[in-house]
């Protein structure tokens, strides 16, 4: 039980970009499977990754509690892995503020177009849909390369200010 902690629930230390996928692909195997298992108990409900409210009984719980350990365990291997790149494990809030940049913008672009323009709903709803579309575009770009930056970056070699170098085991005794 101390190894599950250590590996999914700790926020100290350094995660290199190996355990980082490995873990991460775990938690995203337990999750398929139990949902190909609620999907075979309930084959009238469609159940995905987001919509869980809609099983029945026991297998709703345990897919609410599963969301709640693989919400918990991601935030922690994400943090681990920014560690050993240096950054603080807030970092892993740009996302989020990325998409609160978004909404501000498409809303914002789209009340200034329609008050500038005075025109009518054609032509807030053109503005609106033009800047969600580009806002789009922009934020999956942004998310692709924080997504790219956490699984292909190297570490820092050595120590940091977060811990020990995670490799510097595996090199010493090769």
């Amino acid at each position: 039980m101390s190894d599950l902690k250590s590996t999914f629930f700790t926020f100290d230390g350094r995660l290199n970009r190996w355990k980082f996928f490995k873990y991460n692909a775990i938690l995203w195997i337990i999750g398929a499977v139990l949902q190909a298992i609620a999907a075979a108990m309930f084959p009238s409900v469609v159940t995905t990754a987001t919509t869980t409210q809609n099983v029945p009984g026991v297998m709703g719980v345990i897919l609410g509690v599963w969301g709640l350990v693989t919400a918990v365990a991601s935030i922690s291997l994400a943090c681990r892995r920014l560690h050993d790149l240096n950054c603080s494990g807030w970092w892993q809030l740009l996302p989020i503020g990325a998409i609160l940049i978004f909404i501000f913008a498409v809303v914002g672009i789209s009340i200034f177009t329609g008050v500038v323009s005075e025109g009518g709903s054609q032509q807030i709803v053109g503005a609106f849909l033009g800047s969600f579309l580009l806002g789009w575009l922009a934020l999956f770009i942004f998310n692709l390369g924080y997504m790219i930056f956490l699984y292909c970056i190297k570490g820092t070699e050595g120590p940091n200010k977060y811990g020990e170098d995670p490799l510097a085991f595996v090199e010493t005794n090769l």
